[in-house]
């Protein structure tokens, strides 16, 4: 996603763009996941780069898990019989067995679920009895701690608690280090010889947790996928726990992926250490093990997930300005995997083999894909559709669009909801709508620490139920700005999630803002954007940015005073102000710091309808590398004092 933001800005660092010769795109096989439209496109366009720059860019595809890999290198430019390698199982340091346990009961009932915990504690238990480091993988956050404590309660029910607690020399070692952490889970889960490991953890945990379960201090790891995908760990034998994954756009439980398993089982068997093979068991209810056993040793080809996300990307590129007309866009289709996939495997595209003899390279199928995506596009003021010569204008909105990575829909929202006269509560309900957050589910448990949330971090009225997704999203961002503690480890990774989307989607409404000339609008929303990005509302008192002890901040919170007033204080004065003489100095060099800058500005009508303005900016403050980093950046408006419209702006 990053390197398809810097290759899809027109004005980006096309520097670093033509500098890169290799481009090495690892987990190839993510193309069927909902991201892997980002791969389709990053493709393309480096390939139509090669065309049009005839410079040479290599790029090579790697994935553990690729059924129909001759699609895939098609679909790279690789010549099959030079450039296309395959490895089998021989190749393993360690060979793989591979166990499916079916569970008696249906799938998602309370049976299956109890019946899966019995199955997978009882070889665990016997997988630690003969040595062995296990990871259990889940597929939630949540579930890591609730599995780890049903495995301890059983444990114990059982006497068996003391094969779990580890007898490595480092377990005395991290024993002191976890006294002080401030993970209550991680801390109780570790003296009964486990631990768990998933995204919404703080990166230090994690690695701590890494390095606890490599070392032995933890025999006994429970993690989520994202550990398969990302870190490279292995144990000597994985659990897969359980096949229901919850997804959100679906609104319920789905099948986990088969190359998610295939990745998972990849963990089993670490080179160099005593186990002569890995061993991989998925634990499945009844109903679904023929499935699962069919997919592993069949194998199904995966497909194209651009389809979906077409809309989005067709902005991208003719904000760059590489699609500018139908045909253009035809073309840049054929550089995809979907179109490779589409001509193999048609029906999964809707596609009847009269359309495929009559047109195998299916030019007309494209058109009309471009077709509609544009007219969407058209319709959401994103671009100039023109229907009859068929060309594509950008527009503003369009390349805020793309640069930012806003999705049409959100877009479609920001479209309906942006007002010039909307006001903080209005512009933070408008972020909480967008469809960047659909992701964030609201559920029953979350309910009191949500409102107790409301009533003590939250500074701008949330109109509508608190009790909804977007009520939640709003919640959760204006915490995180408040700077209150979440206790719930799900919320906490929710809030990350939530502040790191917020400031895209607001740096790209503020332009949106800009384009349009709402001044107040702009206004509001730069605000936001500097409360989000500092974590300090922007009617608090400005000193509060600075690192002061809490009792002097709690005094300039009491009184209040205005900077001008306190930029004309000397440095006795300040003491008394905040009753601490010492003190006194140290607020005077930093206010010397705090960035101010003296404008004066001279008018001169030149005819009834055009203004020269003569504006003259001096900064008015000491630079200090520390405070202020290489750069400060300040927007100028000029705006008529009795209407909110920017007549002139710049950076």
């Amino acid at each position: 996603e990053k390197w398809d933001v810097v290759t899809r800005k027109a004005n980006g660092d096309n520097d670093l763009v033509s500098k890169v010769r290799l481009l090495i795109i690892d987990e190839v096989h993510l193309l069927h996941e909902d991201r892997g439209s980002v791969i389709e496109t990053l493709v393309a366009r480096t390939l139509r780069q090669v065309e049009s720059s005839q410079s040479m860019i290599r790029i090579l595809g790697l994935s553990a898990t690729l059924p129909n890999f001759v699609d895939v290198a098609d679909f790279l430019g690789v010549n099959r019989q030079v450039g296309m390698f395959y490895f089998d199982q021989s190749f393993r340091p360690k060979p793989l067995e591979q166990q499916l346990l079916g569970c008696r009961g249906k799938t998602g009932s309370k049976q299956a679920r109890e019946n899966i915990d019995r199955v997978s504690y009882e070889k665990l238990v016997d997988l630690i009895q003969k040595g062995q480091k296990v990871m259990v993988f889940v597929h939630s956050r949540k579930e890591t701690v609730k599995t780890a404590r049903t495995y301890i309660s059983m444990s114990r029910d059982n006497q068996e608690a003391s094969l779990f607690a580890s007898s490595d020399p480092s377990f005395a070692k991290y024993s002191r280090e976890m006294s002080k952490n401030r993970d209550k889970d991680l801390k109780e889960l570790f003296q009964c010889g486990f631990g768990t490991h998933h995204a919404g953890m703080s990166r230090s945990d994690r690695n701590l947790t890494e390095k606890m379960f490599k070392e032995g201090a933890i025999n006994v790891l429970i993690c989520t996928a994202t550990l398969a995908w990302g870190v490279n760990l292995p144990a000597d034998t994985v659990i897969i726990k359980g096949t229901q994954v919850y997804d959100s756009k679906k609104g319920g439980f789905t099948d986990l992926g088969i190359s998610d398993v295939i990745q998972i089982f990849g963990r089993a068997g670490r080179p160099g250490f005593g186990t002569e093979r890995g061993i991989g068991i998925l634990c499945t209810s009844s109903d679904r093990l023929d499935h699962y056993v069919s997919l592993i040793t069949e194998q199904h080809a995966i497909e194209s997930k651009l389809g979906s996300k077409l809309i989005d990307n067709l902005n991208a590129e003719i904000s760059l300005g590489t699609v500018t007309n139908v045909e253009e866009g035809i073309q840049w289709l054929g550089y995809t995997y979907l179109f490779v996939r589409m001509k193999q495997n048609p029906f999964a595209y809707g596609i009847n083999w009269e359309e495929i003899n009559g047109d195998p390279q299916l030019h007309e199928r494209r058109r009309k894909m471009i077709v509609t995506s544009a007219r969407r596009l058209h319709a959401l003021q994103m671009i100039v559709f023109d229907e009859v010569s068929m060309h594509f204008t950008p527009k503003d909105l369009g390349r805020i669009s793309s640069d930012f990575y806003l999705l049409n829909e959100s877009v479609e929202i920001f479209n309906q909801m942006c007002n010039p006269r909307a006001t903080e509560a209005d512009v933070l309900s408008m972020i909480s709508m967008s469809s960047e957050f659909d992701s964030i589910k609201f559920r029953e448990e979350e309910a009191t620490e949500l409102s107790k949330l409301l009533d003590n971090a939250v500074q701008c009225q949330i109109g509508g139920e608190v009790e909804t997704p977007q009520g939640k999203t709003n919640i959760l961002l204006q915490t995180f700005i408040s700077q209150v503690r979440i206790s719930d480890s799900a919320l906490a990774s929710d809030s990350n999630y939530v502040a790191q989307n917020s400031v895209r989607i607001c740096r790209a409404l503020f332009l949106i803002g800009v384009n349009r000339r709402w001044g107040s609008f702009s206004k509001v929303l730069l605000d936001i954007c500097k409360s989000i990005e500092k974590r300090l509302w922007a009617f608090d008192h400005p000193l509060c940015q600075f690192d002061l002890p809490d009792t002097i901040i709690r005094i300039i919170r009491e009184k209040n005073p205005s900077m001008d007033h306190l930029l004309d204080m000397e440095p006795s004065e300040l003491g008394d102000l905040v009753h601490n003489k010492k003190m006194g100095s140290k607020l005077y060099s930093i206010l010397s710091r705090f960035p101010r800058i003296e404008v004066s500005a001279d008018i001169f009508p030149i005819t009834t309808n055009v203004m020269r303005i003569h504006v003259t900016l001096e900064p008015d403050f000491q630079w200090d590398f520390r405070v202020h980093g290489d750069a400060q950046f300040f927007w100028v408006f000029v705006e008529e004092s009795d209407k909110a419209q920017i007549l002139h702006n710049e950076q």
